[in-house]
Parts: C-alpha cells; sequence; structure tokens
C-alpha cells in the first residue's frame, strides 16, 4: 500500500458514517477512497448510461404514440368498413326489391 502523507480530519454525520462504512475496504481510509474513487469513475459513467435510457425511453415513448395513432386509426377504418357493409346491405334489399317488383310487373303485363 502506498504511503499517506496527506492527513486530514473531518466531521461527518452518522449517516454519512454509515455509508462510508457500507463501502469496500478494510479500514475507514481504504473505505473513503473506494467511495470518492466510485464517485469520480464510476458515475459520469451512470450519468451517460441514465441519459442513454432516458432517450431509449423518449423514442420508445414516441413509438408507442405512433402505434396508439395506427390503432386508433385502424379502427376508424374498421368503423368505416362495417358502416359502408352495412349501407351495401341496404342498397342491396332495395335493388331487390325493385328487382322483384319489376319482375312481377313484367309478368303482370305479359
Amino acid at each position: 500500500m502506498a504511503q499517506k502523507a496527506n492527513i486530514r480530519s473531518i466531521r461527518i454525520s452518522d449517516d454519512m458514517a454509515e455509508l462510508i462504512d457500507r463501502q469496500a475496504g478494510a479500514n475507514f481510509t481504504e473505505k473513503w477512497e473506494n467511495l470518492v474513487t466510485r464517485c469520480v469513475w464510476e458515475l459520469p459513467k451512470k450519468e451517460e448510461l441514465l441519459k442513454a435510457v432516458q432517450e431509449e425511453i423518449r423514442r420508445e415513448q414516441k413509438r408507442l404514440y405512433d402505434l396508439q395513432r395506427a390503432t386508433e386509426q385502424l379502427r376508424m377504418l374498421e368503423r368505416d368498413i362495417k358502416n359502408a357493409h352495412h349501407y351495401f346491405q341496404i342498397v342491396e334489399r332495395r335493388a331487390k326489391q325493385i328487382a322483384d317488383t319489376a319482375e312481377q310487373d313484367a309478368q303482370k303485363k305479359a
């Protein structure tokens, strides 16, 4: 282990002491150094990862919105097709009635 030439005294809360004590290390100094090292080296990487995850969430939210819009448009199309089918059935019945009437008239004239 390297010689520690810098001697410092700090006052910390019980919560901070507990946080430091939960770090890996054989003694307070090692635990403190591990905590600071993690914050300096790992935190920026975690922040970059967080940004990437947030961007992915944004893209997925947009994709979800687009899918919801497409689904709504498909529902509207389905409704329009059902309505058109209904009206075609009405037209078909009326055409059949007209044809039947015309046939009856033709039979009466003959």
